[in-house]
């Protein structure tokens, strides 16, 4: 099981290397482009500056956001969902639910309903019982 959360893992963090490559070299290539087209008119000298600018800037954009990326990888799990907790961010894996409380309500059949946190054979054993229910009417 540790092994696949681990590929999980990894397979986001190169999804997220990815795009981010695809973006900024992709965005960085078309000023480096100009920047060479522009090297042999002398008379477009601040065009050829603000091309070679933007495309360092954009590389060291795009350098800083990948590092950034793979330092978050290296942090453990539970180390980010504290941090995320401490600076009041998003946390990805929160349940349906809250923990200890169950969600109640009337089908259309007239058949009371409990949805909550339970095992899974808890949860299967409602969900047959239902649907028996439902066919039975």
């Amino acid at each position: 099981m540790e092994a696949v959360r681990e590929n999980i893992r990894t397979s986001r963090l190169l999804i997220q290397i990815f795009f981010i490559f695809a973006f900024f070299v992709g965005t960085s290539t078309f000023f480096l482009l100009k920047f060479s087209a522009s090297l042999t008119d002398p008379s477009q000298k601040w065009t050829t500056i603000k091309n070679g600018f933007m495309y360092d800037i954009l590389i060291c954009i795009g350098t800083t956001c990948t590092t950034t990326v793979f330092l978050q990888f290296l942090i453990p799990d539970d180390t980010l969902k504290k941090w995320r907790l401490k600076f009041h961010l998003s946390c990805q894996q929160r349940s349906v639910t809250p923990e200890g409380k169950r969600l109640r309500f009337r089908s259309i059949h007239g058949i009371d309903v409990e949805v909550g946190n339970g095992t899974a054979e808890e949860e299967a054993r409602v969900y047959f019982t239902q649907l028996s229910q439902a066919w039975k009417l």
